[in-house]
């Protein structure tokens, strides 16, 4: 147990210090949208990441929880299932004349609504429905057959809110964009209006990466717990 609480330490931490980091290197560009909230919250995140690492160490030494790989595959299943129903659901306002999507796609802030929806069947989608495979291949492919919970929970958890966060916000960057060309607005003044999606975005593209790491991490981590 207190490996797996200080693991999760670091990577939280390891997430608010390159989100900091990250924050810093874009404060040094044309950037306008109002960054010190972010900033905080990832100086919050390292000193959470801290916190869990040291109360690790701390804890007593028992056995780490586990969770069966069946399980642990259902639960991805799941997921796949779900967001497969969002994917159908957020394609339905593409019929809906007022919302004016087969103009505003034209438009080139549209491409960002496309690549938004992409990344969500790819990686929502497709992507839970690979790691439910996996996960059910693991007693043949690694001899696995159980894997960590907090490890596993912690990846579940950051994949299906990267995704979301990824998705929709460049879905609305990309609408709003779109729509304010479609007015004749310039494109200097589009480029700042659509500024506000742009670190939730990189957020969740950072979250997905994360989770897909922690999961390769736990594949390994679990060997002796198989």
């Amino acid at each position: 147990m207190r490996r797996a609480v200080s693991i999760l330490g670091a990577i939280i931490g390891f997430l608010g210090g390159a989100m900091y980091v990250l924050l810093i290197q874009l404060r040094s560009e044309t950037f306008r949208a109002d960054l010190p909230p972010w900033m905080t919250g990832a100086l919050a995140l390292v000193g959470l990441g801290i916190a869990l690492f040291l109360a690790g160490l701390a804890l007593p030494s028992r056995e780490m929880g586990t969770l069966d790989v069946v399980r642990a595959s259902n639960y991805f299943a799941y997921s796949t299932v779900f967001n497969t129903f969002a994917a159908a659901c957020f394609s339905i306002p593409v019929l809906i004349p007022t919302f004016e999507f087969p103009i505003l796609i034209t438009r080139w802030p549209g491409i960002y609504m496309v690549i938004g929806y992409a990344f969500f069947v790819l990686i929502g989608v497709l992507g839970s429905l690979g790691w439910s495979v996996l996960y059910r291949w693991l007693p043949e492919l690694f001899a696995r057959h159980s894997v960590l919970r907090p490890l596993f929970l912690f990846q579940f958890s950051t994949l299906e809110v990267g995704v979301y966060l990824l998705s929709v916000f460049m879905f609305l960057g990309g609408y709003v964009g779109s729509a304010l060309v479609h007015q004749g607005i310039g494109d200097t003044i589009v480029g700042i209006q659509m500024e506000f999606a742009v670190i939730p975005s990189a957020l969740g593209i950072f979250l997905v990466i994360v989770s897909t790491l922690t999961g390769l991490a736990n594949i390994f981590l679990s060997r002796k717990f198989s």
